[in-house]
């Protein structure tokens, strides 16, 4: 029942009130149809609705609430009402071809948006709900395929563009990115899933993505690293793979990202020599001056599978293969040597400083 003067113009039929209470009301407000009220009955009617209701708050409560405590009280009676209820539609609208009453019609709450403060409440009364595993089955199997109401629809151009720009500005906490990594976990994609995944980003370049797009990218992997399963799993999984002449054509020289004029085959200084090298790898003690493994543990694997021991490399620092000085070389293991042929001028800088150290 609302705050304040709330007249009843027919008699109450099942609000929780006692016959007796029914009555009165019913009495009082039968005089009153279609008639103006005075202050001074208005005053009794409210007076003697608050004191009904202070003396029984149970029964100051909505059809709503009460419907969502007998829920709770009565689970299983709920659940038979719903099937029932189901069973109900099913038989009127499929097997008699009836039509549903709003098709055709403009629903009540088109165009109305709800509130933040809306939203939040309703949030908030749905936490702790669970679907069983049943109930998520039935949704998912009644929403694959045809059935789908979005099945064979593809979004416009300002559609996108409004979804990206309602988007902008939002990132996932880490509490939602653990929760979406957990939910995926386990989680094998089918064969037509990645049919379906590769026709859709065929024809697509990371050539094609304007420099904001690389931007955020490089910002997002920033600083992360990859785990030892990770990377023992990802060798795994690509051992016996090889790329297509197609591939290789497509990837090599100049179509390379990583493409720097053809440096490598530039050719070296004639001071670069065999003694020149062991000098440094002496100066550097015969260790690696990025991991700081000892020559004698280096070991390389063959295309046959054998083992053989190799030398430490000599890197220029600078990148310039005509630049001998002893300030611009440096011993590295094959792995190290092989990481700095990406972020050039980050390693620059790097050996830079060790050198000066030195």
């Amino acid at each position: 029942m609302p705050k304040g003067v709330y007249i009843r113009t027919k008699p109450i039929w099942n609000k929780g009130l006692t016959k007796e209470t029914d009555i009165r009301i019913y009495n009082l407000t039968k005089s009153s149809k279609n008639k103006k009220i005075s202050e001074e009955q208005r005053k009794k009617i409210s007076a003697s609705l608050s004191k009904y209701y202070q003396e029984n708050p149970d029964k100051n409560e909505g059809l709503a609430m009460r419907m969502k405590k007998w829920r709770k009280e009565n689970p299983l009676k709920a659940k038979e009402g719903y099937k029932k209820l189901s069973e109900y539609m099913k038989k009127t609208y499929r097997n008699e071809k009836r039509k549903p009453p709003m098709l055709g019609k403009i629903s009540w709450n088109k165009g109305i948006h709800l509130s933040k403060e809306h939203k939040q409440k309703i949030s908030k009364a749905r936490i702790g709900i669970k679907f069983s595993e049943e109930h998520k089955g039935k949704i998912s199997e009644s929403l694959k395929g045809e059935k789908n109401p979005c099945y064979g629809k593809h979004l416009s151009k300002e559609h996108k563009e409004k979804l990206s720009q309602f988007h902008k500005g939002k990132f996932l906490s880490e509490e939602t990115r653990n929760k979406i990594r957990l939910g995926n976990r386990g989680k094998v994609v089918s064969k037509e899933s990645r049919e379906i995944m590769s026709k859709s980003k065929m024809g697509m370049k990371r050539g094609d993505m304007n420099e904001e797009h690389k931007r955020k990218i490089s910002l997002g992997n920033r600083g992360k690293n990859h785990t030892k399963e990770w990377i023992d799993n990802w060798r795994e999984a690509r051992k016996g793979f090889k790329h297509s002449e197609e591939t290789i054509i497509k990837i090599s020289g100049e179509n390379n990202h990583g493409w720097l004029g053809g440096k490598s085959f530039e050719p070296y200084g004639l001071e670069f020599n065999r003694a020149l090298k062991e000098q440094i790898r002496k100066r550097d003690s015969y260790r690696c001056q990025q991991c700081f493994r000892h020559q004698d543990e280096l070991i390389h694997k063959l295309k046959n599978g054998k083992l053989q021991k190799y030398k430490l490399h000599i890197h220029h620092i600078d990148y310039n293969k005509k630049n001998n000085n002893s300030n611009n070389l440096i011993s590295l293991c094959n792995p190290c040597h092989i990481q700095t042929n990406f972020k050039r001028e980050n390693w620059i800088n790097y050996f830079k400083d060790k050198m000066e150290e030195k």
